[in-house]
């Protein structure tokens, strides 16, 4: 595999048959080898034909997956409690994925996982690192 295709995804919770099965359609069509995805409530997720799906749901039901294709083999996988980041090897880089809270009345949880979840998972991983999931807000 000389080169990869990769995508982000925030799923909002998406748990409905038909918009799964599109998001699983969209996956093959594009040819996705590794997608990032966050907002995920229920491990939904799992019976995309060819793809492995790797979770982390937390107690806030806000958490985040990486879907391989089955020829994507992660190691190492490491997740914070919250379900808000995992972080997986594959081969020299590391995959990591964060879901960080939203809206004005989450401002000091969000700070706090940027200043203690953002780190933690980052240190646990190598030189190489992919960051998937960021999003800026105030």
């Amino acid at each position: 595999m000389a080169h990869i295709k990769i995508a982000t995804v925030n799923i909002i919770g998406l748990s409905f048959p038909k918009k799964l099965a599109m998001l699983a359609e969209l996956i093959r069509l594009r040819e996705i080898d590794l997608l990032l995805v966050k907002e995920v409530t229920k491990p939904v997720l799992h019976n995309i034909q060819g793809y492995n799906t790797h979770y982390n749901i937390g107690a806030t039901m806000r958490g985040t997956a990486i879907i391989t294709r089955d020829s994507i083999s992660l190691e190492n996988v490491t997740m914070l409690p919250s379900g808000r980041a995992i972080a997986a090897k594959f081969r020299e880089i590391w995959i990591i994925n964060i879901n960080a809270t939203s809206g004005t009345a989450r401002k000091q949880d969000r700070g706090k996982f940027y200043n203690n979840g953002v780190p933690y998972i980052i240190a646990t991983a190598g030189d190489h690192i992919l960051l998937g999931g960021i999003s800026i807000v105030s």
